[in-house]
């Protein structure tokens, strides 16, 4: 009944725990949500001015941020679209061709006997020569007499080879049949029905010499647009001079990029769509890091950490947009992530960052690109950061980056120029910033969250911290047992791709329980004589069952981070002590749960690494033999050992993955516990006569 009490208490404290973790989470996002908003619209809050067309600037007014003119940038496309000329095909047959109709045409009608002409053979002529003569037009033609007839297509011909000496464009043939039009009302000794005849004819037979060719105009056109670049204030840059009269296109442009409003929520669309947007993006990052990063997902402090660093960075963003976009140092979250967490989730940080900064600052394509390289730049070098003055020449990296990107965005658009060059100095500051600030924030995560960082791993491995001097001096035993721990832990970890200075600090601190009861542990033990042989095996096990939990106090008393206080808790795990067990045994105990440790399976591919290293060290030291057979046997028992136990179902490492965390062991094993060469006695030396 005390048991079933039991397990209904703790199940309660468990869905309390769960519920508070949850109502925190929401708090978290809500908070984040709300800072997000009011950042964004510090840029929009109605500012002071109170211009109009026609005023007279009393200040220089200057663009708080990148902006990009369209209206004037459109009027100068559409003009320089409307200046493009037309570009036409030139058709060298279309003079000889008409003439040739001409010809043809009069040969056939001076042919024709008047009497032998009848309706039937007017649309076959019209068919042939596309026209649209009448019967009646054609007898006017045919009665004129052989000279009239010879001399009225003379005349057609000589106005068109003189309307061909020119261009006869396919888009102005109007124009060129009126003039031609205008010379038939000239002709002498034709009435006004021959005259209308000749009309036809030329309309008939006139066609363009110059075609219009649409796709190549159309191309020119739009090249023509291309090469018209953005009219674009860079932030800084004067939009309106002190003194200057303000036109209605200035007035229009402060009011289209924010800086005169009557109220920040002008637009209602915009009021429901960049906080919509900004939710959405929110909803997505809160969606990966539940499937792929549960680790930080179900820790608050990683997450508060997580929100606090993006919080800060869009203060820092929102601040360093008045001086220049390019000096947004994006490379502090992903240096900060990526030494608190991983690459990976420096990465997909830095993308979920940017996807909400470009919704906050209304950032155009130019400035994502600059500002998403600098933060993947971040994340290369800082990998293989392994002391804080290395962030200095990370700085150096992100920086040349800044100013090939800047140089390369310069190219693309054509703006290559002075004032390029302090962009530059934008972006050179932005790497030194970056590098600044990126110490000064994990100095403040360390102390705040106690998180660790590479930094704070390398000040712990060293010999004069406060717990390793306490282990060194209470336990000197123990402490050479962490030292050859941390080195099969290094090297395994290493191998299989695990953070290898984590599993070596890790190691370090894994037994710092056994300074408080060091004498009752084997390798601390300097005389033949055992505590162990004059207590109970009942006590001896709680005993070794409390340096875990003493270790634990202790991690808590000297504010060791949680990730390496993981290593005490999980470096023996639920496994038995198999010895005092079958000792009990001998003396009538029935019963195991006293000879179990209460800890917990690791889970990380380093916990794993630490727990099996400390066994095989530990199970090594006890071979009469150490040879390389004997020290590969024993490690090769501890690890079924540890299957059997299913101290390994939770682990990361897969099966290749302990095949190589074996062959690691055995070769520094190896170099610890190989039999010596007996070198023999030296004689003593004579005095020299």
């Amino acid at each position: 009944m005390k048991s079933t009490s039991s397990s209904s208490f703790e199940l309660k404290k468990q869905t309390k725990k769960k519920s508070v973790q949850r109502r925190d989470k929401w708090l978290m996002a809500i908070a984040f949500f709300i800072v997000t908003l009011l950042i964004m619209y510090v840029g929009v809050i109605p500012d002071s001015l109170n211009l109009k067309e026609g005023d007279i600037a009393q200040e220089n007014i200057v663009a708080p941020r990148r902006i990009v003119d369209t209206r004037m940038t459109e009027a100068l496309r559409e003009q320089a679209e409307s200046l493009t000329a037309p570009i036409y095909d030139y058709i060298s047959s279309a003079k000889t061709s008409a003439i040739d109709n001409v010809n043809n045409f009069f040969n056939d009608i001076i042919s024709i006997s008047p009497d032998s002409f009848d309706e039937s053979m007017v649309s076959a002529y019209n068919d042939i020569y596309g026209l649209s003569l009448t019967y009646e037009e054609y007898s006017s033609l045919i009665s004129l007499g052989g000279w009239s007839k010879a001399q009225l297509r003379d005349n057609i011909v000589d106005m068109l080879n003189e309307i061909y000496s020119g261009e006869v464009i396919s888009t102005k043939l109007d124009e060129t049949l009126n003039e031609l039009a205008i010379k038939v009302e000239r002709l002498a000794g034709y009435d006004d029905e021959v005259k209308d005849i000749v009309n036809k004819l030329l309309e008939a037979f006139t066609t363009p010499n110059m075609i219009l060719n649409e796709e190549a105009t159309q191309l020119a056109k739009q090249a023509a647009r291309d090469s018209v670049h953005e009219v674009v204030y860079e932030a800084g840059q004067t939009i309106i001079n002190r003194g200057e009269i303000v036109t209605a296109h200035q007035i229009q442009l402060l009011k289209d990029c924010g800086l005169i409003r009557t109220s920040p929520f002008e637009n209602i669309w915009e009021l429901i769509g960049r906080p919509g947007l900004i939710l959405l993006i929110m909803a997505l990052f809160k969606t990966y890091l539940y499937f792929y990063h549960q680790e930080i997902f179900k820790d608050n402090k990683y997450l508060l950490l997580l929100v606090t660093q993006i919080t800060l960075m869009l203060i820092i963003a929102q601040v360093c947009i008045y001086f220049s976009v390019y000096l947004i140092p994006v490379a502090i979250l992903t240096m900060s992530m990526c030494m608190v967490f991983n690459a990976r989730v420096a990465v997909q940080t830095n993308l979920f960052f940017m996807l909400i900064l470009g919704v906050v600052l209304q950032l155009d394509m130019d400035s994502f690109i600059y500002l998403t390289v600098s933060g993947y730049v971040g994340i290369m070098y800082t990998r293989q950061i392994n002391a804080r003055t290395q962030l200095f020449k990370s700085a150096v990296l992100v920086s040349a980056v800044n100013i090939i990107v800047i140089l390369l965005l310069a190219l693309i658009r054509s703006t290559l120029s002075i004032r390029t060059l302090s962009e530059f100095a934008f972006g050179i500051g932005n790497g030194l910033i970056s590098a600044f600030l990126t110490n000064a924030f994990l100095l403040i995560w360390e102390g705040v969250f106690n998180v660790t960082t590479p930094f704070k791993l390398l000040e712990m491995a060293g010999a004069s911290d406060e717990v390793m001097q306490k282990l060194m001096r209470d336990a000197p035993g123990t402490y050479q047992h962490a030292l050859v721990v941390s080195n099969m832990s290094q090297a395994a970890a290493k191998k299989v791709g695990a953070n290898a200075l984590l599993a070596r600090v890790g190691a370090y601190y894994h037994d710092i329980g056994k300074a408080l009861n060091a004498e009752y542990f084997k390798e601390n033990q300097t005389t033949d004589v055992n505590p162990h042989d004059y207590i109970s095996p009942q006590i001896s096990a709680k005993i070794l069952k409390d340096h875990v939990s003493e270790g634990l106090e202790l991690a808590e008393k000297y504010r060791l981070p949680d990730e390496i206080a993981e290593f005490i808790y999980t470096h023996h795990g639920t496994s038995e002590m198999t010895f005092f067990k079958v000792k009990a045994q001998q003396e009538g105990y029935e019963g195991e749960e006293d000879f179990r440790y209460k800890g917990k399976v690791p889970t990380t591919k380093e916990t794993s690494i630490v727990m099996l290293a400390d066994s095989c060290e530990a199970a090594v030291r006890s071979i009469d033999e150490p040879n390389a057979e004997n020290i590969a046997k024993m490690i090769d028992v501890i690890f079924k050992k540890k299957f059997a136990e299913k101290q390994l179902e939770e682990s990361e490492l897969s099966f290749s993955d302990l095949q190589v965390v074996k062959s690691c062991f055995l070769d520094v094993l190896m170099g610890v516990y190989h039999n010596r060469i007996k070198y023999p006695e030296p004689k003593e030396a004579k005095e020299d006569d």
